[in-house]
């Protein structure tokens, strides 16, 4: 292309080049001439010949003609240099372009139609500079800590108040650093801070900065009243309709869809690992929390994690299912006082947990097939939510099996087949 553009620039140079000579060597050339005076001076202009031979005689147009000619030429020559040179650097820009942590971190990118990228603080060569340019920066002297509520992995985490210049008061959670924390625990606190900054959804927990250029480092987050949903859920069982739970699943369902499209692993997703707010809505936290065996979370574990510590979505996916049964159960603890390897041997026996007491069948059958053996037999979270979303549309479908309401510990198990418990289910209805 830039070729052809260098080539239709020298064609009219060529061209005139041509005229030129034709007019310097035809006999009828109307051109003119110019004679320089006897005494000096400037060539005279004259349309007749003079009447005796002037060695001083010049055609006029050749030098201004040549000159035109030369003048394009070298234009054309400097045309053919300058764009590709232009087009090489344009290249070299766009490949190298800046210093932004989404050119220069891992990305990752989702399996639908669309392209969405997530920027993992950990993997870049600086990751100072990835919590620059992933988080804001909060000036100490906006923040007003009120009170301790906690103590979290690295340090104590308080009730405080943001106001930046400005702006409105807003309520915060502050995690602070524990005093001495090693620089390695200080990359780990606000990686997870710049991981968490780069998603924006009403059910995952928002961050509002980071304070970094004095001690203590903090990590401000919204405030969540009510804290963990389990423990919020066991101090007011029963206090909630069949409705109102199921709606709470849908919310961690759309957020963990979300999530998904950015092929994003939670690789903790419990009820403990979501929060709620005053107005009861409930939004995922601990992302980027990499816990340090599969034991750690093993109730919530799907198998192939167990087996070969291989987080996946398909393994956010059994833990869904869990999270959903401890809702349903107001926060009960997953398959109760049983030992680690009780419960690795209740599922590689195909057993799952057994409906809830309350809880609807259809609901049940869902977290079974959250629970399929093959990671590939579960449904996705895209799924989910449309199910989810069709139970709240038909509330009557969401009437509690009176059947299944049992004592907790006296429960017995369900097989991880959904056609044995649907017709179990069936059985049950019949009069």
């Amino acid at each position: 292309m830039v070729c052809g553009l260098c080539i239709l620039t020298l064609v009219p140079s060529v061209l005139a080049l041509e005229e030129v000579l034709l007019d310097t060597t035809g006999e009828t050339s109307e051109i003119g001439w110019l004679t320089y005076p006897p005494g000096g001076g400037f060539y005279r202009a004259s349309s007749d010949p003079p009447d005796a031979p002037c060695t001083g005689e010049l055609s006029s147009p050749l030098p201004e003609k040549l000159s035109l000619v030369i003048g394009s030429i070298l234009g054309a020559l400097a045309f053919f240099l300058l764009v590709p040179v232009t087009v090489l650097a344009v290249i070299f820009r766009r490949r190298h372009r800046g210093t932004g942590c989404a050119e220069q971190l891992q990305q990752y990118s989702s399996p639908g139609p669309g392209v969405k990228y997530y920027i993992d603080p950990s993997t870049h060569e600086d990751p100072c500079q990835a919590i620059r340019e992933l988080t804001r920066e909060v000036d100490p002297a906006y923040i007003k800590i009120e009170e301790v509520i906690g103590a979290g992995s690295f340090g104590e985490v308080c009730r405080g108040r943001l106001q930046p210049l400005g702006q409105c008061e807003q309520a915060v959670a502050i995690q602070a650093l524990w005093t001495g924390g090693t620089e390695s625990l200080q990359m780990t606190l606000l990686g997870r801070a710049a991981l968490l900054g780069q998603f924006q959804h009403p059910n995952i927990l928002r961050l509002e900065g980071v304070v970094t250029k004095s001690w203590p480092f903090m990590v401000l987050t919204e405030l969540m009243e009510l804290g963990p949903l389990d423990s919020f859920l066991r101090e007011r069982e029963g206090h909630f309709s069949n409705l109102q739970l199921v709606a709470m699943q849908r919310g961690v369902a759309d957020a963990m869809q979300y999530l998904a499209s950015f092929a994003f692993v939670h690789r903790a997703l419990t009820a403990r690992s979501v929060l709620v707010n005053s107005h009861l809505v409930c939004k995922v936290a601990r992302l980027g929390h990499s816990p340090q065996s599969s034991s750690c979370l093993l109730r919530w574990a799907a198998p192939e994690v167990i087996a070969h510590g291989r987080y996946t979505m398909s393994s956010d996916i059994w833990s869904f299912g869990v999270l959903m049964w401890e809702v349903m159960s107001y926060g009960e603890r997953p398959y109760w006082d049983m030992s680690e390897e009780e419960v690795i041997n209740a599922i590689e026996r195909d057993l799952r947990l057994p409906p809830p007491p309350g809880c609807p069948p259809r609901l049940h059958l869902l977290m079974l097939d959250t629970w399929q053996k093959d990671c590939a037999q579960r449904p996705n979270f895209d799924q989910l939510v449309a199910a989810l979303d069709k139970m709240i549309r038909k509330p009557n479908s969401l009437q509690a099996d009176r059947t299944s309401w049992h004592k907790a510990g006296s429960w017995g198990w369900s097989s991880g087949n959904p056609e044995r418990v649907l017709a179990i289910s069936k059985k049950a209805e019949e009069p």
